[in-house]
């Protein structure tokens, strides 16, 4: 079988076990939102990695076992991320509120970030954070597969966290 075959019929089998896959997520997080970025997370990783799955083995076990640790990453990250949100927070409150200047800069920072994402990019994260469009809703919206949305809005991800830690 080819690759694209067995990438093919690897996407079919996630089309398929799709419910499954977040019924179970959900039932460890029990937090719709982390549900949905760790499914994010699963699909693409499964997509990409299509290779490590061998075709006539139970697609169901191995995809859980996927999701499980995407799902443990997506936690870690979250937890990560309300550290720093406290700790943003705790600088704010103690900062001179005088023009909100330590929330201005971080949100001209985000802002900027935001800008030097290509404009389809920026449109479906915006869709995604600002408007709370699920992945299926954002595939209809921009006529894109439900994969190709969750691809856009991880590397935009990436891209916006990776400008607002280097700082430009």
């Amino acid at each position: 079988m080819g690759v694209k075959d067995a990438r093919d019929a690897v996407v079919e089998l996630l089309d398929e076990h799709r419910n499954m896959l977040e019924a179970f997520i959900f039932s460890l997080t029990g937090n719709w939102t982390l549900t949905e970025e760790a499914v994010q997370e699963t699909n693409l990783w499964i997509v990409e990695n299509h290779e490590r799955f061998e075709l006539g083995t139970h697609f169901g076990a191995w995809s859980r076992t996927v999701a499980r640790h995407r799902m443990q990453e997506v936690i870690h990250r979250e937890k990560r991320q309300q550290v720093i949100a406290k700790g943003l927070a705790e600088a704010l409150q103690e900062s001179d509120w005088r023009g909100d200047e330590g929330a201005s800069i971080h949100h001209e920072k985000l802002q900027r970030c935001m800008d030097a994402l290509p404009e389809g990019m920026r449109q479906c994260l915006k869709a995604k954070a600002e408007e709370k469009q699920s992945g299926e809703a954002l595939a209809h919206r921009f006529g894109k597969s439900l994969e190709a949305i969750y691809q856009i809005l991880s590397r935009a991800r990436r891209r916006v966290r990776a400008c607002m830690k280097k700082g430009s």
